[in-house]
């Protein structure tokens, strides 16, 4: 963990990663992603602690 701007952030460093905040509504999927949603109680729970809390960790994305 380092300290950035007052913030601690997890990362790796020393290597070239860049990182960028987005919208969610710009990510999509892609064909033959080895990950398949469940549309379930698991799904709805996450979704309505979202609703209440928000995010509280942020989503990393390649």
């Amino acid at each position: 963990m380092k300290q950035m701007n007052g913030k601690y952030v997890y990362g790796i460093y020393g290597h070239d990663v860049k990182t960028k905040n987005l919208e969610i509504s710009k990510l999509h999927g892609f064909k033959g992603h080895p990950f398949k949603v469940e549309y379930d109680r698991h799904l709805f729970e996450l979704a309505e602690s979202i609703r209440e809390k928000g995010i509280l960790v942020p989503f990393i994305v390649r």
